[in-house]
């Protein structure tokens, strides 16, 4: 757990890619910055905010992304129980299921994801566990 946990892996939405790739984390902090103004509740934007701030010494930004990190992904976590359709996990866009599961739930690897009716299915191996695990989610504003 803990600031480790929360490095995690940074996936998609290609903002401050190039300089993340490269470790150039002052760089991105202006981009996270600007990101986040215009769409505050963003996992990937938090925690790669949470990142290039711990990289940068900015205990402010750190402490502040981490805060809302932990803010968000508890109210996922207590949307739902996730284990089957009728109650699942309730997120806003759909790059924040992967930064749950990963950074959040710790899961050891997204095996694969579909849709089912209005929700999305993802297979998970969760760490202890020879079987997968099956958790559902309900997206508010899928892709496209």
């Amino acid at each position: 757990g803990g600031e480790k946990a929360l490095f995690g892996q940074f996936l998609g939405l290609g903002v401050g890619d190039h300089v993340r790739a490269e470790r150039r984390f002052d760089e991105m902090m202006p981009l996270c910055r600007k990101a986040l103004a215009d769409d505050p509740t963003n996992l990937t934007l938090l925690f790669r905010a949470f990142a290039g701030a711990y990289n940068t010494g900015d205990t402010a930004m750190k402490d502040n992304a981490s805060e809302r990190v932990n803010q968000l992904c508890d109210a996922i976590f207590r949307s739902g129980k996730g284990v089957d359709t009728s109650d699942p996990f309730e997120v806003v866009i759909d790059s924040d299921i992967e930064q749950f599961l990963i950074n959040y739930l710790q899961v050891e690897q997204i095996l694969d994801s579909a849709m089912l009716g209005p929700l999305t299915v993802v297979k998970v191996k969760l760490p202890g566990r020879d079987d997968p695990a099956y958790l559902y989610f309900r997206v508010y504003k899928p892709k496209g």
